[in-house]
This record gives C-alpha cells, structure tokens and sequence, in this order.
C-alpha cells in the first residue's frame, strides 16, 4: 500500500501524468461500472439466457477486433485514440440509456453494449504507450505504471460497487448515467494531455506495414521466441 501511495504522490507532480491517470480512473470505474448494470439489465429482459447472450455480445466482437484496436495508439497520437475511444463510450452508454428511460427493444441494449469493449480495447493500449512520452524521468515513469496498476486494481471492485450501489437505489437508467459521467471525466482529463515533446513514431509504422500484419506482429513474436 505505501509503495503505491508513494507512486501516486511522484506521478501527481506531473501534470499530464495525473491527468492519464485520472483519466484511467474514470475509464476503469465506467467500465467495470457498466459490465455490472448491463449484466442486471440483460436479467430482468432475458434471466440466465440474457445474461450470457449479453456476455458473448460483449466478448466476441472485441476479441476479433481487439488486435487491430489495439494498435491504434502505434498508428495515431495515443491522447487522440484514448478521446475519441472515451467520446464513443459516452454516445454508446447515452444510447443504451436513451433505450432504457423509452423502453425500447432490448435487442437495442444489447447490439450498442457490444461495442463498449471495443472502446476498451483502443483506451488501454494507447495508455500504455503514451505514458513512456509524458515520463520525465526513469522513475516516474516506473511510477506511472505501479499507479495504472493500482487503478486497476482498485476500479475493479470500486466499480461494481457504485454501479450496484445506484442501481439499487435509482434504477437501471440512473447508473447508466453515473457510468456515462465516469466516461465524460476520462474524457475531459484526456482532452487537457499536452505531450511537452513530439511523440515518438516508430518507424516500421509509417506506412510501410499493413493494419493487419501489425495487429499479428505481437503473435509472431511470440510464437517465434517459443522453445
């Protein structure tokens, strides 16, 4: 605990670190937020069936489109990538909460939550490789990633917890809106990011490797340093 509190106190003195990282709570907490509320939405409008039909809904579509998602941060500025992925979020939740609040068909709810993790998919792998260029220094930077973690770690139960806290207490629609809010904060955290230096590209992806053989480069990787 204190290992993390220390990392937190060294990243917060970096202005576009904190907010990343305050970006990531907002992210972290929407999401795990969202997977808690949609799941009990999915119930009342399906029981156990809606349940899993709203998981693989929510599971197949990112995992196909995860490792061309994924490398957007590579392809474009990562601050730019993790907006318009937190931009999307909001629309999406907005709708699926438009969908509740008019008791639309539930089929609505369950094709927009699809694409919330896709969003995901695009957030996470941009934060990934924009907090090397924000880091000033060696250890802040190793300070950044122990306070990603501990965001993580802790969004995962804080999460659920307030998504099922108003759910509870207001309704489906109502945390729909708090998980949109989270996403709104991320957002705006992000949208303030101003990188000190030019961003580094690299240069195998300037145009000369495909959108699909950069997607596998990570698969080849491994498979070729496999014993």
């Amino acid at each position: 605990m204190s290992e993390s509190i220390a990392a937190l106190r060294e990243v917060f003195r970096n202005p576009d670190l904190r907010r990343v990282q305050l970006a990531a709570v907002g992210s972290v907490t929407g999401h795990y937020s969202f997977t808690v509320v949609i799941a009990v939405y999915a119930y009342r409008h399906g029981g156990a069936a809606g349940v899993g039909v709203m998981a693989l809904a929510r599971t197949i579509p990112s995992a196909l489109l995860g490792p061309f998602v994924s490398a957007a941060g590579d392809r474009f500025r990562p601050e730019r990538v993790m907006f318009v992925a937190d931009v999307l979020r909001v629309v999406i939740v907005g709708a699926i909460a438009l969908v509740v609040f008019v008791q639309a068909p539930p089929v609505l709810a369950f094709v927009l939550a699809a694409l919330g993790p896709i969003c995901a998919t695009a957030f996470h792998p941009a934060q990934g490789a924009l907090l090397p260029e924000l880091a000033r220094t060696p250890e802040e930077l190793t300070a950044a990633n122990v306070s990603a973690a501990t965001i993580d770690s802790v969004g995962s139960f804080v999460g659920p917890a307030i998504g099922g806290l108003v759910l509870a207490g207001w309704g489906v629609g109502t945390a729909l809106l708090i998980t949109l809010a989270a996403y709104a904060w991320s957002g705006a955290q992000v949208f303030r990011v101003r990188p000190e230096r030019a961003l580094r590209v690299v240069p195998e992806l300037t145009g000369h490797t495909s959108a699909a053989a950069e997607a596998f480069a990570g698969f080849r990787v491994v498979l070729t340093d496999l014993p």
